[in-house]
């Protein structure tokens, strides 16, 4: 074995080139596929993160629009004071009804909270739809039920209105809804084969 470079034949360079080159390649190439794959997982996630945020800004969005409809008031020839979706008619109110459906299956990307109070506002318009529908007069029928309900129409606006201040804030807060846990607990037994 030779003890300096000087006394290395070509041969054992040759080899020592090799192997030292070859060693560095196979560990280059180690180092390069770890690094690609830590980018592609990390990018995966970027990209996810980044669909949810747009779909969570989708959704603020409709309910913005719902929430901006509940607060619009219109003067009668009588000096009346309703609101907007009562004063149009029926088919108005139950084109808005289709709005509030469209935003509540949207809800499901933002806090359970500003689903839950949808859902209440879809359950009373429904009920205000089938008194008005019951009547003779179902135009004038919502009006009176405008001004009959005028607390509870102000009251679902302003929880509305306040939770969509609180989903501004945490819009861009992507790992909270990704690590949610569903507040349901079970409420029935599955049954099955196996189980009687």
């Amino acid at each position: 074995m030779p003890t300096h470079i000087s006394e290395l034949t070509e041969v054992d360079l040759i080899k020592l080139i090799a192997t030292s080159s070859f060693a560095g390649g196979v560990l280059g190439a180690v180092i390069t596929s770890l690094t690609n794959y830590i980018l592609t997982r990390r990018n995966f996630k970027f990209k996810s993160y980044e669909e949810i945020v747009k779909k969570r800004f989708i959704a603020y969005e409709k309910i913005s629009k719902v929430s901006m409809r509940l607060n619009i008031h219109i003067r009668e020839n009588d000096d009346t004071i309703i609101h907007e979706i009562f004063a149009n008619g029926i088919r108005h109110f139950e084109d808005f009804q289709l709005v509030i459906l469209d935003a509540f299956t949207d809800s499901f990307w933002l806090d359970q909270k500003t689903g839950d109070l949808l859902s209440q506002l879809s359950i009373q318009f429904s009920n205000w739809t089938a008194g008005a529908q019951a009547s003779q007069k179902p135009d004038l029928t919502l009006k009176q039920i405008s001004t009959a309900d005028k607390a509870i129409i102000k009251s679902l606006a302003e929880k509305i209105s306040e939770q969509l201040r609180y989903e501004l804030i945490n819009l861009h807060k992507v790992e909270a809804f990704v690590n949610r846990k569903s507040q349901h607990k079970k409420r029935y037994r599955l049954l099955g084969y196996n189980n009687p």
